[in-house]
């Protein structure tokens, strides 16, 4: 596998947001996000979704319903050919109503925590103990990388953030 990956969001990146999106009955593609995620990993992109989550902090579904949404968007990936190599979550907010989810945290995005901890969890950065100076610069790319491409897509409107556009954005990606 190569050395390169594919950071994804998810509610209104590969699933339809309708709102803290958490029930089951509620998962639906948007439209192209598949076949953009079947062309990445075919192209030898590894894929990796991480995801703000903050419905948990505030009350309005819990951790479990977190897991059973994630375990069937896996499921129906997978039955279309597509693996994920990780799915990671941030579930905190300064303010929020749970207590226990009540931080501020460096996973939340747009910090960069979550990003590196998702290219150790997938061993993208395998074995870097990040005191060479080619450690530093790799991790010093993952930030930069989603301070260039992850805020300026987010602070689009919802309804841009599509199929369309991933594909648009595959077509200016080369295979790593």
């Amino acid at each position: 596998m190569p050395d390169a990956a594919v950071f994804l969001d998810r509610d209104g990146v590969i699933n339809v947001d309708h709102g803290y999106t958490h029930r089951v009955a509620d998962l639906q593609f948007v439209p192209g996000s598949v076949a953009a995620m079947q062309r990445l990993q075919g192209a030898g992109w590894r894929l990796v979704v991480v995801t703000n989550q903050s419905g948990i902090a505030r009350g309005l579904f819990t951790e479990d319903d977190y897991t059973r949404f994630t375990a069937r968007l896996r499921s129906e990936l997978q039955s279309a050919g597509v693996g994920l190599d990780a799915v990671l979550h941030c579930p905190h907010l300064p303010d929020a109503t749970v207590a226990a989810y009540r931080q501020l945290c460096d996973c939340r995005k747009p910090a960069p925590g979550m990003l590196l901890r998702a290219a150790r969890v997938t061993a993208w950065l395998a074995g870097r103990d990040y005191t060479t100076p080619e450690d530093v610069q790799a991790v010093f790319d993952v930030t930069i990388a989603h301070r260039l491409c992850y805020q300026p897509v987010y602070e689009m409107r919802r309804h841009e953030i599509t199929g369309p556009l991933i594909a648009g954005i595959l077509g200016k990606v080369a295979a790593p």
